[in-house]
């Protein structure tokens, strides 16, 4: 189900503009040159939009560093959560999990989203993408645990950012 915020559309511009530049950076850099630029000491929002387009092209081999990127500050670290959450492996439950506690709303509405799309629960975008059917070639049964809780914060995220 999808929840649209109509007082927001400078937010659905920016969204759009930023998903237009991810597109044109997804066609010139690789998948490594990604990995490196997340790992280096480049300006966080670069290092945030690196996570993104490994997120959105589902780079397996970037999951470690995605993980390692989860204990970096706020843009990177909400950046790599989604990203680990669209890529579905099931090595990110468990920082994840961790996640779920961090001082910041934000992470941790973007940790539970990320849980709740492993299990198959809320699917990127809201609707689509196999909504409730869990991914069985990536399925972790501890995300069984904690990703109906992870779903309802997501859900409940979404409802207080339409509020506002």
């Amino acid at each position: 189900m999808s929840i649209k915020c109509p007082r927001y559309p400078v937010l659905a511009v920016a969204a759009a503009t930023v998903v237009l530049c991810a597109c044109r950076s997804q066609q010139s850099e690789s998948t490594p040159q990604l990995i490196n630029e997340l790992q280096t000491s480049a300006p966080l929002r670069k290092r945030a939009g690196a996570a993104r387009i490994l997120g959105a092209r589902k780079a397996v081999q970037a999951v470690p560093p995605l993980i390692t990127a989860l204990r970096e500050p706020y843009p990177v670290r909400v950046s790599a959560a989604r990203a680990l959450g669209t890529i579905r492996d099931p090595r990110a439950v468990e920082p994840l999990i961790q996640l779920l506690t961090d001082f910041d709303t934000l992470v941790r509405e973007a940790a539970a989203r990320a849980l709740a799309l492993a299990q198959g629960d809320v699917p990127l975008g809201g609707e689509g993408l196999g909504a409730g059917q869990p991914d069985e070639e990536h399925h972790d049964p501890h995300v069984d645990e904690v990703a109906p809780v992870a779903a309802a914060v997501a859900r409940r995220a979404d409802a207080v950012a339409c509020r506002a």
